[in-house]
């Protein structure tokens, strides 16, 4: 793999992908905790919209899903949120949501990791020692 430092000159790289099963354990344990909560709070809003003296309007309702968003940053991209508005574009009746995993992150592969080092001639065995001793 040929990356391209700071200064604009160019060197080679090799990277390896690692798995470890107690990573995994650790954030699938993480991640559907997170997951938990964000639908809980997703339940709580929608709920909300059929009781007195909560966020009804549309546009709060979006701030309100906004600032969720941001709480829960590390599994709400993974969300597609769709805010159902009444007739006259007013208010909001309900918060639907479907989690639509993302490949490539945390959540899609939990427990993989990348090692990265500018010596070529090392296998995979070997970059795994060397890289771990150094740790």
């Amino acid at each position: 793999m040929t990356t391209q430092a700071e200064d604009g000159t160019e060197f080679q790289e090799c990277l390896l992908r690692c798995h470890s099963a107690q990573r995994e354990g650790k954030e699938r344990t993480i991640t559907e905790r997170l997951k938990e909560r964000f639908e809980k709070a997703l339940s709580k809003l929608h709920d909300g919209l059929s009781k007195k003296g909560t966020h009804k309007k549309l546009e709060a309702v979006n701030r309100c899903i906004g600032r969720l968003q941001k709480q829960h940053a590390r599994v709400a991209s993974h969300y597609d949120i769709n805010v159902v508005a009444d007739d006259k574009g007013e208010k909001a009746i309900a918060v639907n949501w479907s989690l639509n995993v993302k490949p490539g992150t945390m959540m899609a592969e939990p427990g993989v990791y990348c090692l990265r080092s500018n010596v070529l001639e090392w296998d995979a065995e070997t970059m795994w020692r060397v890289l771990h001793l150094s740790l």
